[in-house]
């Protein structure tokens, strides 16, 4: 027997908290998911099935698609986040980490059953 895959799996402390941001985000309607199809690679899986989409976060600058954030389902206890930055200025460096964080705040208060997740992309 041997392992051949193996990923990081990670779990909020008790104590996680939102980290404060500059930026506002906007949550992503569930309808409008689809509308990315075109845009991202990482973070929807486009599933209405078992691994449908739950949650997203998005951070625009003058209607312009900055940052993204997505979880979904990875199975009964673990969800899979994705992030993508579409813009390289230095001024959105901390963009990811807030976007990330935002949005594993918003599940963690909405879902408590979950475990956590892996961080494939």
């Amino acid at each position: 027997m041997s392992i051949r895959n193996m990923g990081s799996i990670f779990i909020p402390n008790n104590n996680f908290e939102k980290l404060e941001a500059s930026y506002k985000l906007t949550r992503i309607e569930r309808k409008d998911f689809k509308s990315f199809k075109d845009i991202t690679n990482f973070c929807f899986t486009f599933d209405d099935g078992y691994y449908k989409d739950i949650d997203a976060l998005a951070f625009y600058d003058d209607n312009n698609l900055i940052g993204l954030t997505a979880v979904n389902v990875n199975s009964k206890y673990l969800w899979e986040f994705g992030v993508e930055k579409f813009c390289l200025d230095k001024s959105y460096n901390n963009l990811k980490p807030i976007l990330v964080n935002h949005l594993a705040y918003r599940v963690i208060k909405n879902y408590s059953h979950i475990l956590y997740s892996v961080f494939s992309h």
